[in-house]
């Protein structure tokens, strides 16, 4: 506020003060300089030195402090928005008190004006203005990993190349004195590496219908776009009605077409659960269903607090959260008793340790389940099922030497803890619960015959 009766000294003190405040404050963010500034700004004209810093609806004449006002405003790209709707005498008062905003930030203002209802025991009334502001929300920049495109192993000479191309990299990294890590990152690389040279990333693995339904509606998307433009060009009323019909047309077309692919994925859906839940095809139209229809996609949360209900502000402290949280719930410290144990009989071993066989390897990758995760590796379980026969020999020295040294890879055991969230408020890690991935296909024969294994000594 700026005292009425005060000297040109407090005056250009009061306005550098403003100034420092004002320089304090980032471009980005949004200005609002509001008070009692006991000036008078007057009304504007076309072609006044003031033009584009009041506007045409203010009131009275501009007196000695409205010039030193529309001079702070002007250095600062600043308008007087009192000056920029119109209103009734009432709503405006004498006009001493002000709001001023940023020049290119002034769209955010929707009106002011000033309430006389309002009493305040003075000469002032009360002053409104109205913003209409919209929150932008950041999006997070999700890395999603890429999946080969196993589909393209249904082509016969695509599959045979890339069996050729695997065995070929296998043969040529492997060497004699290597570990059971050193011929795992061998395989592991081989695999990958075949992988990008034949078969490539997949384009999109969301559900497209446009695209299956879109050689039908093409056509008659291409005559609404001429349509179209030859209305632009003629700007005839009949041009504008053959443009419109043909848009009624397309919409409804394209409608159609959405449902008959929606219905067409149910019916997929209806016949894998008559042919029992473990039809992969079940599951993988009803993910496309929930992909393609939105409201249906699986639920998330913005906000994760921590240990002590606090909001977590950055993905770092998110990741902490979700790391400590997991850490407690699996790493449980078990009380029992040493004496107890050492109580208890042993059980009789068999003297039978031998690795598995080629033939026990070669059934355990017939059960591995297509349309599976490829894990950090991205090796999927329809390439190993592909190649696997070509490989037995070499994965039946993988499997020995692991099985000799007693060391598994470190990749076998590494798995991705993926947050699925249960009822009450989700901003709390202690109402989601954690499934773990482990996603390598390649080692789950060698944990099955381990198994098997443990079944016939044990």
């Amino acid at each position: 506020m700026l005292p009425q009766a005060t000297s040109q000294e407090m005056k250009d003190k009061f306005y550098d003060e403003l100034q420092s405040v004002v320089d304090s404050i980032s471009v980005e963010d949004i200005l609002l300089v509001v008070g009692d500034f006991n000036a008078r700004v007057g009304r504007g004209t076309r072609g006044d030195c003031w033009q584009g810093v009041r506007g045409c609806h203010g009131v009275g004449q501009m007196n000695g402090n409205g010039e030193s006002l529309l001079s702070w405003c002007a250095q600062n790209g600043m308008v007087v928005m009192n000056t920029m709707f119109a209103k009734r005498r009432i709503h405006q008062w004498h006009g001493i008190d002000y709001v001023l905003m940023r020049r290119d930030q002034r769209s955010y203002c929707c009106d002011v004006s000033v309430l006389r209802s309002a009493d305040c025991r003075t000469d002032h009334k009360l002053l409104c203005g109205q913003l209409k502001l919209s929150v932008i929300r950041k999006t997070r920049n999700q890395v999603s990993m890429k999946k080969f495109n196993v589909g393209a192993l249904k082509d016969e000479k695509v599959r045979d190349g890339f069996v050729e191309k695997v065995v070929e990299l296998v043969e040529e990294g492997l060497v004699d004195d290597s570990g059971g890590a050193g011929m795992w990152e061998v395989v592991k690389e081989s695999m990958v590496e075949a992988a990008e040279r034949t078969l490539g990333w997949e384009s999109r693995r969301q559900p497209d219908w446009f695209k299956e339904k879109g050689p039908s509606l093409k056509v008659i998307i291409e005559e609404r776009n001429w349509l179209f433009r030859r209305w632009l060009r003629s700007s005839n009323n009949e041009d504008r009605q053959r443009y419109v019909a043909k848009r009624r047309q397309v919409n409804k077309e394209v409608r159609k077409a959405k449902n008959d692919w929606m219905q067409e994925k149910a019916r997929e859906v209806e016949v894998g659960f008559m042919m029992g839940n473990s039809h992969g095809g079940m599951w993988k139209s009803l993910k496309e269903l929930q992909r393609g229809k939105s409201g249906l996609r699986p639920m998330r949360t913005r906000v994760i607090r921590n240990a002590n209900g606090d909001p977590c502000n950055s993905g770092e402290e998110v990741i902490n959260r979700w790391q400590e949280h997991f850490s407690q719930v699996l790493n449980i410290t078990s009380d029992y008793s040493e004496q107890s144990v050492g109580s208890v009989p042993p059980t009789p071993v068999r003297d039978e340790f031998v690795p598995p066989s080629q033939d026990e390897i070669l059934n355990a990758l017939l059960t591995l389940k297509s349309g599976k995760s490829g894990g950090k590796s991205g090796i999927l379980p329809d390439m190993v099922k592909c190649c696997g026969p070509r490989l037995l020999e070499h994965l039946e020295q993988l499997f020995g030497k692991v099985w000799e040294e007693g060391v598994v890879p470190q990749d076998w055991k590494d798995a991705l803890i993926v947050p699925i969230p249960k009822k009450g408020d989700l901003s709390y890690t202690d109402n989601w619960r954690g499934i773990s991935l482990s996603g390598n296909c390649l080692p789950r024969p060698f944990r099955a015959d381990f198994r098997q294994w443990l079944k016939r000594c044990c």
